[in-house]
């Protein structure tokens, strides 16, 4: 069952951080280099299944806006709307917390 957890520091998340660091080498995706230390007003959501990335979403909060920095979905999970649940969950969970503008800023 897949898993859906925020995080806002590495500290407590190495084995990902390795992770993540090993799929996009594998897949030459250079677009984007994660962040060693997560500022304050990001966070980066993941959406696991036996600690293996189904998808994940860069977010920066900004004025009571929350932007899409970056996302990603490996080449071999792809097609499957992991993206799509994680930006649902996303919206849904900000929503509550007062969040009414999202965006999408394009790489």
């Amino acid at each position: 069952m897949p898993r859906i957890i925020i995080i806002d520091s590495w500290k407590e998340h190495k084995l990902l951080k390795k992770e993540i660091r090993r799929v996009l080498k594998l897949e030459n995706e250079y677009n984007w280099i994660y962040p060693k230390k997560i500022p304050p007003d990001q966070k980066i959501v993941f959406l696991l299944e036996n600690n293996e990335i189904l998808s994940f979403i860069h977010i920066t909060e900004i004025d009571q806006e929350l932007q899409f920095s970056f996302s990603y979905t490996p080449i071999n999970k792809r097609r499957k709307g992991y993206n799509k649940k994680l930006r649902e969950f996303i919206i849904d969970t900000f929503k509550k917390n007062g969040i009414k503008k999202f965006t999408s800023t394009p790489i």
